[in-house]
């Protein structure tokens, strides 16, 4: 026998985070254009582009246009990859502490899910101190001090935005933090519609397909209802999730509505 006779799944912890982060591409994408599309609406109505982020615009030949992919794209990805890369140093600087003190090597397998699931979550305005402060917390509370990974009770993405969401309500709530230009107010969708029901989105200029494509204020990358489940068939398609789960989760979710 080439392998022992109870071992009926070759996924490992790390090929598991690779699909894990292969899955997660469709919302990267979608929060680099939508953010940067976002961005771009709002100058076009009358907000004014200012910072190091034009300047890099103008210097790659770029501007602010809503009608070039590129232009959404390359603006989502300078506000995008900056609080990113804060996730990751703030979260590997954590894990790699405990490490030492505990007298292991680190275990960085799941931390890039956590950072990039972690900053998909987050608002584009979000100062990068925060993104930073917040995935450690999340990496310390939600993973290290009950012995690392597959010893935690909670997750690290969902422990971090919590402690945001309590220390700092401002920046992860309200109107004005949703779309990254200077003073302009925009609710999402969901705030729309508890406020005045499905009506109030179409009063507010909101189709559907503009909601399902994810082309509306909101976190990064969770505003996309299409990248969403083209994430959940990569799981599927790869045995990482469990198409039995998803759907017992969803006749759980409509009993309970």
């Amino acid at each position: 026998m080439k392998a022992a006779p109870y071992v009926r799944n070759p996924l490992d912890i790390r090929t598991t985070m690779r699909c894990v982060l292969a899955a997660s591409v469709p919302c990267v994408l979608t929060a680099l254009h939508n953010t940067g599309y976002q961005a771009n609406l709002a100058f076009e109505k009358g907000g004014t582009p200012t910072g190091w982020r034009t300047g890099v615009l103008e210097a790659l030949g770029l501007g602010h246009s809503i009608a070039s992919p590129l232009d959404c794209m390359v603006l989502g990805a300078l506000f995008f990859v900056p609080i990113l890369l804060a996730a990751l140093l703030a979260g590997g600087a954590s894990e790699l502490s405990f490490a030492r003190a505990r007298g292991r090597r680190p275990d960085h397998a799941a931390l890039p899910v956590i950072v990039v699931l972690f900053s998909l979550s987050l608002p584009a305005t979000l100062p990068l101190w925060q993104a930073a402060l917040g995935c450690a917390i999340g990496v310390i509370i939600g993973k290290e001090i009950f012995g690392g990974f597959g010893r935690n009770f909670v997750n690290p993405v969902v422990a971090g935005l919590a402690f945001l969401y309590f220390a700092y309500p401002g920046a992860l709530t309200g109107d004005n933090v949703w779309v990254a230009a200077p003073g302009y107010v925009a609710p999402t969708p969901l705030g729309i519609a508890s406020q005045s029901g499905l009506d109030g989105l179409s009063a507010a200029g909101l189709d559907w397909p503009s909601i399902a494509l994810g082309w509306v204020p909101g976190a990064m990358g969770d505003t996309s209802a299409l990248a969403c489940l083209l994430g959940l068939m990569v799981l599927i398609y790869t045995g990482v999730a469990s198409w039995r789960i998803v759907v017992g989760g969803c006749l759980g979710l409509l009993g309970g509505v």
